[in-house]
């Protein structure tokens, strides 16, 4: 099902291209210490790891304490860290990290009581790795220290996801989490449309007044109409992968809700981006699971265009039109950010949106003051440099080659079903990074964190489990 995936230029050019990163890699001095190469045991970073840990756990059997902890909730890493799976989208980022914190802690117990549970070290976490510490190493060199809790945020959340699939043990638990993440995102549709009738502030503050004078746009508990829509891309395709998998009548009714409410509220955020994204979403999932329902996808889409609101209709129309002040907006950030990097492209200028504002007005055009890029991969180019970007991209095109060889060889129709929701998903959130800086909300990239995670267990071969 995949041959017509295979047989393109762009597949042969992306594995091609994933198939030089990985050899470089495993090849470079960087690769070699986190790597397990052919040794489970292999690598300097994760001996380090398996050698403290051992330490941990004869200090804790002498102490006698190995019962006491292994019998507590707080040494049941699944169980912290799914709760901070369910809360990402709903709750505030400060209690959302107090899950993430507590699902780091429980299983440094955990692991400390269990010398067999050891940290996950798959390709995706090994380039998440590298990722963090150069991260790290940008904020210490930042031209800026104004913001130390953002990076504290994103070092934390981004290493959640090593945490994530370490916690998560079988193809079970990542099943539960994408229950979780589709109930949680019923919830955060609900509240929208909350918002929505009762006349939350704000909703009309982000489009052009002239353009679309009285639009308003849905943004939920995420603050923004495009980081709603960013969120929904990841999980609309997991509530259509529940759909497909239902084992029950009840089970597909509820899925049908839930992803009824999150594809309204992706319609009443307006957002252009969000909505080729899904398009993206939906072409990606049909091809993986079958290519022969692409023309059934193809009428539905004809279908919906005919009865959608006039509203949509003249908002899809107006995508690429440069009259737009959003639009314009974003080239001249886009223009005066590719002026900075010209200095500052191989380090970056530090992490953070203070140290962008402090360095981007030297560079800005027609006096546009911005907070950040405007795009995923060029705020990655200021904040880090090259060195950080292709981090980033090792990390996004291990969990694209990871979860395509699992796609391939999974005999698990369900499994199967998952993997596919799960990299249509990312790659629809991708798309609309192009004109969106996506980690701007902290709660929004560490969903994107999580569905990297399930992409690496649910990867995983059964009996490996």
């Amino acid at each position: 099902m995949l041959k017509l995936l295979e047989g393109s230029l762009l597949f042969k050019w992306i594995t091609a291209l994933a198939a030089f990163i990985d050899a470089q890699w495993e090849k470079s001095f960087v690769g070699k210490f986190f790597s397990e190469a052919r040794d489970p045991d292999g690598g300097a970073f994760f001996t380090f790891v398996d050698a403290f840990q051992r330490l941990l756990c004869k200090g804790v059997e002498k102490l006698r304490l190995k019962n006491v902890i292994s019998g507590s909730v707080f040494a049941k890493p699944f169980f912290w860290s799914a709760l901070a799976v369910l809360l990402a989208p709903v709750a505030p980022t400060m209690v959302v990290l107090i899950a993430v914190l507590a699902g780091f802690g429980s299983l440094f117990l955990r692991m400390i009581t269990d010398q067999a549970l050891r940290l996950d070290r798959g390709r995706i976490s090994q380039w998440m790795l590298i990722y963090a510490l150069i991260y790290a190493v940008s904020a210490v060199f930042s031209v800026t220290h104004a913001d130390k809790m953002s990076y504290a945020l994103t070092l934390v959340f981004t290493l959640f996801t090593i945490v994530l699939a370490t916690s998560a043990q079988k193809r079970a638990d990542a099943h539960t989490l994408i229950y979780l993440m589709v109930i949680s995102g019923f919830l955060v549709a609900a509240y929208g449309f909350y918002l929505t009738f009762t006349g939350a502030e704000n909703l009309g503050n982000w489009v052009d007044k002239t353009s679309f004078g009285g639009l308003q746009r849905m943004y939920s508990t995420l603050d923004n109409p495009n980081m709603l829509a960013h969120y929904l891309l990841l999980t609309i395709p997991l509530g259509v992968a529940v759909i497909i998998n239902a084992k029950n009548a009840n089970a597909r009714i509820a899925g049908i809700i839930a992803t009824l409410a999150m594809l309204a509220a992706m319609l009443m955020t307006y957002s252009r981006g969000g909505w080729l994204g899904l398009a993206l979403s939906a072409v990606v999932f049909l091809v993986l699971l079958d290519r022969r329902v692409v023309s059934l996808g193809i009428v539905g889409v004809l279908g919906l265009l005919a009865v959608m609101p006039r509203t949509v209709i003249t908002r899809l129309l107006s995508i690429g039109n440069i009259s737009d002040s959003s639009t314009t907006y974003r080239i001249y950030i886009w223009k005066g950010s590719a002026r900075m990097l010209t200095d500052h492209w191989l380090f970056g200028i530090g992490p953070g949106v203070e140290a962008f504002r402090a360095v981007y007005p030297y560079y800005a055009l027609d006096a546009i003051v911005a907070p950040h890029a405007h795009s995923l991969y060029l705020m990655t180019l200021c904040e880090t440099g090259v060195i950080g970007f292709a981090a980033l991209m090792g990390v996004i095109l291990s969990v694209f080659r990871t979860t395509g060889t699992a796609i391939r060889s999974e005999k698990d129709s369900a499994n199967r079903v998952y993997l596919i929701a799960a990299i249509s998903g990312l790659t629809g959130y991708l798309f609309q990074g192009a004109t969106d800086w996506s980690f701007y909300n902290y709660r929004v990239m560490l969903m994107f964190w999580i569905v990297a995670a399930l992409c690496a267990i649910l990867s995983r071969k059964e009996k490996s489990l």
